[in-house]
């Protein structure tokens, strides 16, 4: 696998991860699911092509801001 590649896989959970953070700050339920789905398909990305990603952020995995919906 390229650097390139790894370093766009690496760049783009970054930024993802980054944005979901930020989303479930404002409790922006649609953008968490958003971001959510881009960045597991990164990390599935990463996974399938070895690319470690775990170390690219401090913010909680994709799988840790799942939005929850209420059902009043």
């Amino acid at each position: 696998m390229g650097e390139g590649f790894e370093a766009e896989l690496c760049r783009r959970a970054v930024q993802l991860r980054q944005n979901l953070a930020e989303a479930a700050a404002r409790e922006d339920v649609w953008s968490v699911a958003l971001h959510t789905v881009d960045l597991e398909d990164v990390e599935r990305l990463g996974r399938v092509n070895g690319v470690d990603l775990s170390g690219t952020s401090s913010v909680r995995p994709a799988s840790e801001h799942r939005p929850e919906y209420e059902t009043d």
